[in-house]
């Protein structure tokens, strides 16, 4: 299913702009907005990120969501992790809503770019290398406990551990 749950943290901006448009159905209102990414939005490229999307609409109501015109699937919820990893460029999203008929097909859509970021870097700063010479030269590893147990190991590795 290309449309996921997930707690997954990334570096994108949480920018919250009304996107969308209010479409009348008979006499039901719907009023929908693609919050993030915001309409005309330059996001930097960080590579290995799926694209989040954050849609303002009614709980019961669930969305096709296509990306650039190809199909990324159905979601109900709020928060979207699309099942893609976008490149520098330029992006159309756009809402069909499930709960109408095709021919009907109110869509709501928004458009932003990805920038090519900055290059990662490649070794770690140099006080990276001097903060383990200090924790092994000082002898305080063999002092160091995890909730009570002993263990030789650094705290930012026992946080880590507990993450996982």
């Amino acid at each position: 299913v290309p449309t996921h749950r997930s707690a997954h943290t990334h570096a994108h901006a949480h920018i919250i702009i009304h996107s969308g448009s209010d479409v009348h159905s008979g006499s039901n209102q719907i009023d929908v907005a693609i919050e993030h990414p915001a309409p005309g939005a330059e996001l930097i490229y960080i590579p290995n990120i799926p694209l989040w999307l954050r849609i303002r609409k009614a709980e019961t109501q669930c969305f096709e969501v296509f990306l650039n015109d190809e199909s990324k699937g159905i979601t109900c919820d709020h928060d979207t992790i699309l099942d893609v990893t976008p490149i520098p460029g330029e992006y159309q999203i756009r809402l069909v809503a499930t709960f109408l008929l095709s021919s009907h097909g109110p869509f709501f859509e928004s458009t932003f770019r990805i920038l090519p970021g900055a290059p990662l870097p490649t070794a770690p700063p140099a006080c990276v290398h001097e903060y383990h010479k200090w924790w092994h030269s000082s002898n305080i590893w063999m002092h160091s406990t995890w909730r009570g147990v002993v263990t030789h190991k650094a705290p930012t590795d026992m946080w880590n551990y507990q993450e996982i």
